[in-house]
């Protein structure tokens, strides 16, 4: 009996994809602030983990290039061109720089509007609430200053520390040539600053569906975020590897995408090739990038997307219930019928 009850309760994953899923499709404006969400990450929690982890060889050749960078004094050429600039154009350099600062700004404030409107989709779906584009402003607006300010804090608790910890190390293998400074923090690195920020990126995102959900402060958000996470670690990372899974699955949907779509333009450009038309080439190649970009952007919008408006369904049954995790669901059930079997 206890077997059948565990085994015909509804999966909380299941639940939660089918409706953010459903909100996605049937809400298709809400992608444009998908896309700018997804500059402050949306890769998924658990991908750099893996990323960085299977590529433990490929950090420790940067290192050494960085190595050689340094030695061979490429940094500070670098910034004695950046200097010359500015004493031979000083007006234009400030332009410049006064331009990228404005991008930047506008491109935040899109940023960490976009997510508090994800989040905000969430509470509004569950409450049966109609799910409006300007809303997602007015509430991206009012928590603006909390979830920039968590943002913020997050980063520079994360990179300081690495900073902290790294500089002497990095110092030891550039400045004295000492192998062993570079490996200790490669190790340091993989070993602690990843794990960190893994774990920091699940609080961050609890404490941001604190502050426009259920509306706390910043202080006891980010407190109830981290409780939030230690009681529910384990649901937490499942959800993660789903969504990494989801992640992998669009990138290779993308990548069949761009293949057929590249097809008619490499038929264009080898016809114009072979005629010696430079103009036909050139314009088959632009149409071909700016029907990769519209393709990369509408998928990975929607799936972005889809990935906030999920977690805050989760972070709904989270604070709701507290929803079985599948691995002790499955535990259980195969110890289960281990005893069964020796009965």
């Amino acid at each position: 009996m206890p077997r059948e009850k565990a085994s015909s309760q509804p999966s909380v994953y299941q639940d939660v994809l089918r409706r953010a899923y459903a909100v996605t499709m049937k809400n298709k404006f809400l992608w444009f602030f998908g896309f700018f969400a997804a500059f402050l990450g949306a890769t998924g929690e658990l991908e750099p983990l893996f990323k960085n982890y299977t590529n433990i060889g490929e950090r420790s050749r940067e290192i050494l290039s960085f190595q050689s960078i340094y030695q061979e004094g490429l940094l500070w050429k670098v910034f004695e061109n950046m200097k010359a600039f500015f004493s031979a154009y000083p007006l234009q350099a400030v332009l410049f720089l006064l331009m990228v600062c404005v991008i930047a700004v506008v491109m935040l404030w899109l940023a960490v509007v976009s997510q508090a409107a994800l989040f905000d989709v969430a509470k509004k779906s569950q409450g049966g609430e109609p799910i409006r584009y300007g809303d997602g402003y007015r509430v991206g607006n009012k928590y603006f200053g909390s979830i920039l300010l968590i943002n913020i804090v997050v980063k520079v608790v994360v990179y300081g520390v690495l900073v902290i910890l790294g500089t002497p190390l990095i110092a030891w293998f550039l400045i004295k040539n000492n192998l062993l400074g570079g490996i200790i923090f490669i190790v340091l690195v993989f070993i602690v600053f990843i794990p960190i920020s893994v774990i920091l990126s699940f609080v961050v995102k609890y404490a941001i569906a604190y502050i426009v959900i259920i509306g706390k402060p910043v202080r006891d958000s980010v407190k109830l975020g981290w409780d939030l996470f230690r009681r529910n670690w384990l649901v937490s990372i499942e959800m993660a590897i789903i969504v990494l899974i989801t992640g992998l699955a669009v990138g290779l949907l993308i990548a069949c995408a761009m293949g057929i779509t590249a097809i008619p333009f490499i038929l264009i450009a080898l016809a114009s090739l072979i005629m010696n038309s430079s103009t036909g080439f050139t314009v088959a190649l632009i149409l071909g990038v700016l029907v990769w970009f519209v393709l990369i952007a509408f998928i990975g919008s929607a799936y972005v997307t889809f990935q906030y408006i999920a977690w805050g369904f989760l972070f709904l049954k989270l604070t709701e219930q507290k929803p079985e995790s599948k691995f002790l669901r499955w535990m259980h059930l195969l110890f289960t019928k281990k005893q069964s079997v020796q009965v």
